[in-house]
């Protein structure tokens, strides 16, 4: 029994050993991964559900969206973002296809909204697409002129 007693401390180290090894590479992966999403969103902006947010709130005070049509809206908005693909099929198209495919989408997403709206709607839709087309041209610019 006494050769018993004497093997479990041995074990005791070797286990913490291994613990400590699994949460130091735990808490690696746990920074790493905080690290690359906080890179990915000072790039791109707030994340999908925020700036879909963003949008219906911008867009039902622009409009004067009801509630029917601003449901509808919403669900037209967010469906582009699930059906754009996986990164993998967009890494492997070339710069100017991805821009026409987004090209298309917009088209296709903006169609479809004004077929909800009223005349007088559409025209302060299209307004509104306008100047976030600007202010997106205008924050482009300073990204790449500050680099």
């Amino acid at each position: 029994m006494n050769t018993h007693s004497l093997a479990a401390p041995r074990r005791t180290p070797v286990l913490r050993l291994l613990s400590t090894l699994a949460l130091l590479v735990a808490g690696l992966v746990v920074f790493a991964s905080t690290a690359h999403a906080q890179r990915g969103e000072r790039q791109q902006g707030p994340p999908n559900g925020e700036r879909l947010e963003q949008q219906m709130t911008q867009l039902t005070e622009a409009l004067s969206l009801t509630d029917a049509q601003a449901t509808q809206v919403r669900a037209i908005l967010a469906a582009p973002r699930t059906e754009r693909g996986n990164a993998s099929e967009r890494r492997s198209m070339s710069r100017e296809e991805r821009q026409a495919q987004r090209e298309q989408q917009q088209a296709e997403t903006n169609a479809k909204i004004e077929a909800l709206l009223t005349p007088e709607q559409v025209t302060s839709y299209r307004a509104w697409v306008a100047a976030q087309q600007a202010n997106r041209s205008q924050r482009g610019g300073r990204r790449g002129g500050g680099s």
